[in-house]
């Protein structure tokens, strides 16, 4: 592992409006046309947070007019703890199209999310559904979703990263037990 174990805390303090985070760099919209047609379709819309440059920020606001975007900018490092305790879910669904997606993916966004206590709503069917659900740090998205399901299905989240396989030791192992 290339890190120091982090103590998680889950990140306790809700939101009156439920807040859907998108703090990153902003490159594709077709994950911003979901959330979208979506959350257009909720009998409560959710807020939206969304912070970050890149090449698509203004298709991305464009597309999310019709909703309470509180757009941040570019953003530093130092920034992201604070971003992330202002949001409820941190958005990371992508156009599965993308070759990178469907090939297994993680962004790093969902990890910033869950190591400040905060799950993320993530493509289903790849291997970012396979962490969210196997680490506890999130749930693979279903249109059918509705923000109440989505609100206890985050409450019920364990944030267990502990059981994450060390790539060291497993070397180590299998280097004994070739008697080298």
């Amino acid at each position: 592992m290339n890190y120091e174990p982090y103590p998680i805390k889950k990140n306790e303090a809700r939101n009156e409006t439920f807040t859907i985070g998108y703090i990153g760099r902003i490159r594709d919209i077709v994950g911003f046309e979901v959330l979208r047609n979506w959350a257009s379709k909720l009998e409560t819309k959710p807020k939206i947070l969304l912070a970050g440059d890149g090449i698509k920020v203004n298709e991305a606001r464009n597309i999310l007019s019709d909703f309470d975007v509180d757009y941040r900018g570019p953003f530093e490092q130092n920034d992201l703890p604070d971003l992330i305790s202002e949001i409820d879910a941190m958005w990371c669904v992508y156009d599965i199209k993308r070759g990178n997606i469907s090939l297994g993916a993680l962004p790093v966004k969902m990890f910033d999310a869950a190591i400040n206590g905060v799950p993320s709503i993530t493509n289903s069917g790849c291997l970012m559904q396979d962490y969210a659900e196997n680490y506890g740090i999130g749930i693979p998205f279903d249109a059918s979703l509705n923000l109440d399901e989505i609100n206890s299905l985050c409450e019920g989240l364990e944030f267990d990263l502990s059981n994450i396989e060390n790539p060291e030791d497993e070397f180590k192992q299998k280097i004994s037990e070739l008697g080298l």
